[in-house]
């Protein structure tokens, strides 16, 4: 209830608190990727070969949406919900075109599902943040705050 409490102090050191959390996993995720070749082996037992440039989009579409959850979890806790609502039904129908783009024209395979779904979550990792900021830093209402 700190929004409704109008503790903004307390929502930006919650904010950047889960912004360095979140940095944290990130540079575990990049040790991990540095390794991911020899637990790969280990786990599967060889049988399958895992490109690495599918573990690079696998660490950027965890890091991207670990990054997009602080944002949008904000959001639905202080019940802004209109836009995410829109870029919901927005969503699907990009992530299905841009996989099928990705896929069939440019041949890219499995990667492309990554990189579509980091395309879809356009609200998340772009909106979101953006109308956090128009929340907390700009005291903007309207559209932002619905």
């Amino acid at each position: 209830m700190p929004f409704l409490k109008n503790d903004i102090g307390w929502i930006k050191k919650a904010t950047k608190k889960y912004l360095q959390i979140g940095l944290l996993f990130v540079l575990a995720g990049v040790v991990m990727l540095f390794i991911s070749d020899t637990v790969y082996k280990y786990w599967l037992k060889g049988q399958v070969d895992i490109d690495f440039t599918l573990s690079i989009w696998g660490l950027v579409f965890f890091s991207s949406f670990m990054f997009a959850s602080i944002f949008v979890n904000f959001l639905n806790g202080i019940s802004a919900l209109k836009i995410q609502f829109w870029a919901s039904l927005i969503s699907p129908v990009i992530f299905v075109a841009s996989a099928y783009l990705l896929i069939d024209y440019y041949g890219m395979g499995v990667h492309a599902l990554f990189i579509s779904s980091l395309i879809a979550s356009f609200n998340g990792i772009i909106i979101a943040p953006l109308q956090y900021y128009f929340i907390i830093y700009k005291k903007k209402k309207g559209i932002w705050i619905r």
